[in-house]
């Protein structure tokens, strides 16, 4: 049922502790990506994660293709059980006790296995192939996230596809607008910074416009709308009828109609 490879074997065992939590130490940096002229900040492990994915579909729906699940070995390294939910796991079923001669002496210790974490694969076209046991182990589930983080961050390195690139300082971002552009960044930045002062001033202009306007709107309503009184059971025609009458010339459309409905609900 299970896979039988040793996890002696396995490449990631070669990677100290220290190195792994080094690494994904590194994983929580800021970087810096290129949106045209403008600058955005995000995690390396959010950049990675949102573009160097290897999603495929799978029994699961659409899925990373390396999936992280919690893991049972036997004393050999063989993998006896796994489960998504560590819950699910019962070491103490795989326990084997200590085995010994008719002298008392051991030719067998004890055995007590512990949950660890493994990575696993869907292979074939699609994830169509079976779940696959990569054969390493690690103490944490998020050590074992970080093995897939490092798949992602080597296909960023390796392969030229059409996703944005990072940097790893705002200084070497600014550097690429500058090349882009053919200006200092300096030059660019205070360009920008104008833009925006200049759009956020127009947006309070439009506001303080547009608050005026409702203010003149509402006055003329109340003006007109004290010219004739409500009738009781009158359709909305007939007191548009006497409003305007009462008028005597035409305003305009969006105050008239407003002046009606106003004496409608005196």
């Amino acid at each position: 049922m299970y896979q039988h490879l040793s996890i002696r074997c396995a490449r990631n065992l070669k990677k100290t502790a220290g190195q792994r939590r080094k690494k994904m130490n590194t994983f929580e940096n800021t970087v810096y990506l290129v949106d045209g002229m403008n600058i955005k900040e995000m995690s390396y492990r959010s950049y990675l994660e949102e573009n160097w994915n290897d999603e495929t579909t799978t029994p699961e729906g659409v899925a990373n293709r390396r999936q992280v699940r919690a893991i049972i070995l036997d004393r050999d390294g063989f993998l006896v059980d796994y489960s998504k939910d560590e819950s699910n796991l019962n070491p103490d079923f795989y326990t084997e006790s200590e085995e010994t001669d008719e002298n008392g002496a051991i030719i067998k210790s004890a055995y007590v296995p512990e949950i660890k974490w493994g990575l696993f694969t869907w292979s074939g076209a699609h994830g169509s192939g079976p779940f696959k046991w990569n054969g390493d182990s690690y103490d944490s589930e998020e050590e074992a996230y970080n093995e897939i983080l490092i798949g992602f961050e080597m296909d960023s390195q390796n392969r030229s596809y059409n996703r944005p690139y990072c940097y790893f300082s705002i200084e070497e971002a600014q550097d690429q607008i500058s090349e882009n552009v053919g200006k200092p960044y300096e030059v660019i930045e205070r360009y920008f910074r104008f833009k925006d002062f200049c759009e956020q001033k127009k947006l309070e202009q439009t506001k303080i416009a547009k608050q005026k306007e409702a203010e003149r709107c509402e006055k003329l309503t109340a003006i007109y709308a004290e010219m004739i009184d409500k009738i009781e059971g009158e359709s909305y025609k007939e007191t548009c009828t006497r409003l305007s009458v009462a008028i005597g010339s035409r305003i305009e459309s969006k105050i008239f109609h407003a002046a009606v409905k106003k004496i409608r609900t005196k």
